[in-house]
């Protein structure tokens, strides 16, 4: 029930609001349930929030398409004193009334957690075996992103653009803490039709460093300081990393962004970042190196890094720089070309004004 319309969609009434309210805190609820292995819990929950969310659409057309019953009452509506429809009625309704009908695929992933929800309630309640749980939570990881599909896409005019972050945000942090999500997710109909495409490009499909799957796709981003980045479809982690040889094993490794020491994975070879990947032997270092980065305001990361590209690099961030510049106020040298600081008193990025220069010794 709406009567105008704003930029991120329609305004919704307050019984769909706190619908949608309920249902997402019922889905919470789920995750956590399934992170913590208690799969009988779990699979309730998850099913509660589907029966909840699934009316959703129906109350946002009017809230009599969620009452079942011949005599319907608004007051008894809003005061939770009426019957609701059940979760078959809320597919019919959407099919025959809103022609919102669910994908067969989608319908049979929530169906298999229907019938395990009903499973553990109505039939037993000692724990599942472990075969079960398996099954239970792979199912339902299906059954999670099946329903997250509808709230993101089909149905996201009804969702403000607050919870759609939300819902995306959910869904990065699932895949990336929870193999089960991580699985379900790489099986999706549209994940495997864009990894297919890949290949067929003549792309090759890495393990991603942070879900597991083999959904990566390297990119190049400057060949000549070996940059690259994997963008994953899975979690959509998209990590920047430079390929640097290995002084201990003289094999190809690579230096995620960031300050933690290098550590080669093949032959257990550990040294300062710095170090590992500046080019240079210590004796070729000059005056210039351990220079401040203006892109990321590491005061000392920045080296020599001769290429056909550029001169200096910061090996926290990797931005790569053509030109370095010495404050005339704390002699500090840094990529700060914004502010070539031919004032003493103005000084750079790394010396405020009002404080005492810092000399580099």
């Amino acid at each position: 029930m709406y009567c105008e319309k704003q930029n991120d969609g329609p305004v919704l009434g307050q019984d769909t609001e706190a619908l949608i309210s309920n249902g997402l805190d019922f889905l919470n609820k789920a995750r956590e349930e399934f992170q913590a292995g208690q799969a009988k819990f779990s699979v309730v929950s998850f099913w509660t929030a589907v029966e909840i969310l699934i009316k959703v659409p129906l109350v946002h057309e009017h809230w009599t398409l969620a009452c079942s019953g011949k005599k319907m009452e608004r007051k008894k509506y809003l005061s939770g004193d009426f019957q609701s429809v059940t979760y078959d009625e809320a597919c019919a309704r959407l099919n025959d009334v809103l022609d919102m009908p669910l994908e067969a695929e989608v319908a049979k992933r929530f169906s298999k957690v229907k019938n395990h929800r009903n499973r553990v309630v109505h039939f037993y309640h000692n724990e599942l075996s472990a075969g079960d749980q398996q099954q239970v939570l792979t199912e339902q990881a299906d059954a999670w992103f099946a329903l997250n599909g509808l709230m993101r896409n089909e149905w996201s005019v009804l969702f403000a653009r607050r919870l759609r972050e939300r819902l995306a945000e959910d869904e990065t942090n699932m895949i990336r803490s929870n193999a089960f999500y991580a699985d379900a997710k790489f099986r999706d109909k549209a994940v495997q039709e864009q990894l297919r495409k890949e290949t067929e490009a003549g792309e090759i499909l890495r393990t991603c460093v942070v879900c597991g799957c083999t959904s990566a796709v390297r990119q190049l981003l400057m060949s000549g300081l070996s940059l690259y980045d994997e963008t994953c479809f899975v979690c959509g982690e998209q990590p920047a990393f430079l390929e640097i040889q290995c002084t201990g094993c003289g094999e190809a490794a690579r230096v995620q962004e960031g300050d933690s020491d290098f550590l080669c994975g093949r032959c257990g070879y550990q040294s300062d970042r710095y170090e590992a990947i500046n080019p240079l032997s210590v004796e070729e270092h000059d005056e210039t190196d351990a220079a401040g980065c203006a892109d990321c305001l590491r005061p000392d990361s920045v080296c020599s890094y001769r290429s056909m590209y550029a001169s200096y690099l910061c090996t926290g961030c990797f931005y790569a720089h053509d030109v370095l510049e010495q404050c005339d106020r704390c002699f500090r040298w840094s990529c700060d070309s914004a502010a070539p600081v031919s004032n003493s008193d103005s000084g750079c990025m790394f010396c405020a004004p009002g404080k005492q220069p810092r000399y580099i010794e």
